[in-house]
């Protein structure tokens, strides 16, 4: 019963990351309007925006003008629900698992936001950096504050240095600025050195998403790096 509980909250949760993932990259209020189709504007009923259970009951189409709903709205709120459910089996009903949902929950913005709008907005990074900081430092969660901080620092260093090295030989910026600041999130996350493991492992994960898409569609892909450091981050913090 209490993974039920725990993963209708992440389902809930679900359904504003939604709002958060289309409104925040494009400057609009997650307040108002009120949820509505993206193609004729109509709002959005309440019995229409139960998570996943509407999805499948309207068949994936807007009931006012029949236009695709995008799968990746289900998709949002069940992986929510999964983290919930995750964070709960690490904490129970604790600060801890509020720690690693609410970390969770802010990588995810980041993982679809840089995939479907190739940005990754100061005010999930630089905001969940602040929240990792001094909610661990209130609760005294591991690793200890100096450590979050050495690790932000050396991970913002290192990401900008790459940045100008490679603008410098190439012309062209091969990380963005966002990659930085989310480098910055990443080392107040995890420390030194969970820090270097994260950036092995989704670099690792770039690649082997990269080498697949070239063969199969013929054509470059300029990867959304931040995407796949914020997809292993959150494995990386739930199942560690």
């Amino acid at each position: 019963m209490d993974w039920i509980i725990v993963f209708v909250f992440g389902l809930i949760w679900g359904s504003f990351a939604n709002v958060c993932i289309w409104r925040i990259p494009q400057g609009i209020s997650i307040i108002s309007p009120r949820s509505h189709c993206p193609a004729c504007k109509t709002p959005i009923n309440f019995y229409d925006n139960i998570p996943i259970i509407s999805y499948i009951i309207i068949k994936g189409k807007c009931r006012n003008c029949g236009q695709k709903i995008s799968l990746t709205y289900p998709l949002v709120e069940l992986s929510t629900g999964i983290i919930a459910v995750l964070s709960y089996l690490r904490g129970g009903f604790s600060p801890l698992s509020i720690y690693y949902f609410f970390i969770s929950f802010l990588l995810l913005l980041l993982f679809f936001m840089d995939l479907k709008f190739r940005i990754l907005p100061d005010t999930i990074t630089l905001g969940g950096a602040l929240f990792a900081f001094f909610y661990s430092l209130i609760f005294k969660i591991d690793p200890p504050p100096l450590e979050r901080l050495g690790a932000s620092a050396a991970g913002t260093f290192l990401f900008l240095f790459l940045l100008i090295i490679y603008y410098l030989l190439k012309g062209i910026y091969g990380l963005g600025y966002g990659d930085v600041k989310l480098l910055a999130f990443l080392g107040i996350i995890f420390g030194i050195p969970d820090l270097l493991y994260v950036i092995v492992g989704g670099s690792a994960l770039a690649i082997l998403t990269y080498i697949p898409f070239v063969l199969i569609k013929k054509r470059r892909w300029l990867i959304p790096f931040g995407t796949f450091l914020s997809i292993f981050s959150i494995i990386f913090l739930l199942a560690k």
